[in-house]
């Protein structure tokens, strides 16, 4: 790692790629495809299970946002890949901007519908918003510097621009 930089080898960045990305990408493959995922859903079910009661609300609405925003996972995975393999670099623009508020709105939805229910703060937020939240974050973040501080890239950019 060069310090200065904050750039590592692909290897390196390859692995903390996949522990920012991966378990929510098997998160939102478990909320869309899992026993009781969101694509096995019917207006009935709906409305017998979820619709009567307030655990029963916010239970669907995590559902609902983790099948929407959780695709942030596997996307998140992509841009890892084409960064890691081909050298193209992240850049600013609206896919950076999923990748980043995408967990900050998921984790908002989380805690609105956890407190919607039950007002006592457990351990187990914390590391919903480490491993949800926090991690998609930082990871988005190195690929944004790593795109912007790598001299290759930005010699890209400029030839493709």
């Amino acid at each position: 790692m060069n310090v200065g930089t904050l750039r590592v080898s692909r290897w390196v960045l390859a692995l903390e790629m996949a522990l920012c990305f991966v378990p929510m990408t098997f998160g939102w493959f478990d909320i869309m495809f899992g026993v009781s995922g969101v694509a096995w859903l019917d207006i009935a079910s709906v409305e017998k299970y979820y619709l009567g009661t307030t655990e029963g609300v916010a239970a669907l609405t995590k559902m609902l946002a983790g099948a929407v925003i959780g695709v942030v996972g596997p996307l998140g995975l992509l841009v890892a890949v084409r960064h890691i393999v081909l050298g193209r670099a992240l850049r600013r623009g609206w896919l950076s901007s999923a990748l980043i508020a995408g967990p900050i709105v998921f984790g908002v939805v989380y805690v609105a519908m956890n407190l919607a229910t039950d007002t006592e703060w457990t351990v187990e937020w914390g590391g919903f918003y480490v491993m949800f939240v926090a991690l998609p974050i930082a990871c988005t973040a190195h690929l944004l510097y790593d795109g912007y501080s790598n001299p290759d890239a930005r010699a890209s950019r400029a030839s493709t621009a």
